[in-house]
């Protein structure tokens, strides 16, 4: 299976324990919106993801496959 690197940026900073959701995936402030990144292995864990953001009630700014595998 290949794992497609994402960035998925919302709104505003997130707390520790908010970023804990994310894991495995990293989430870092650049000051104004928190950018998540991570491998995703299909459409189905992208949707997971998505869900996740949505049920925090988090605003989702931007959805894109990224170049860096980390």
């Amino acid at each position: 299976m290949i794992r497609q690197p994402y960035e998925i940026r919302v709104e505003g900073t997130l707390s520790d324990a908010i970023a804990e959701a994310f894991l495995p995936w990293r989430a870092e402030t650049d000051g104004r919106d928190t950018v998540i990144r991570g491998l995703i292995a299909d459409q189905s864990e992208l949707g997971g993801l998505l869900q996740t953001i949505d049920s925090l009630g988090l605003v989702l700014v931007e959805v894109r496959p990224s170049e860096d595998p980390t």
